[in-house]
């Protein structure tokens, strides 16, 4: 990846679907809305090859809570209609970017 990573990529794209702020994302709030925006990029992070401990320092969480949101996060996605919403979405952002096209959020 060039001079942005995936976490930079995976962190913007879920502020972006979420409107959460970075902030929103590293604090140690248990909302929905923020445990599956946390988990969304936590995915996506492993699923680039990186390791669960720098994927929980990003967001000042262990290990052992990346993980528990990976598994969490696919059943989530198949029985919760917000949920499997908020990640097609993030999905389609982050395909978007990684293949170099203009993204634009929201409506005109």
């Amino acid at each position: 990846m060039d001079s942005i990573g995936y976490s930079d990529i995976a962190v913007w794209a879920i502020t972006e679907v979420t409107g959460l702020t970075q902030e929103q994302l590293q604090s140690s709030s248990r909302t929905f809305g923020h445990v599956i925006a946390r988990q969304i990029v936590f995915e996506y992070l492993i699923g680039k090859g990186l390791h669960t401990i720098p994927v929980g320092r990003i967001f000042n969480r262990h290990h052992a809570t990346v993980l528990h949101g990976i598994r969490q996060i696919h059943d989530l996605v198949r029985f919760d209609r917000k949920g499997g919403f908020i990640k097609y979405r993030f999905d389609c952002v982050v395909s978007i970017f990684e293949a170099g096209e203009e993204i634009v959020i929201g409506t005109a």
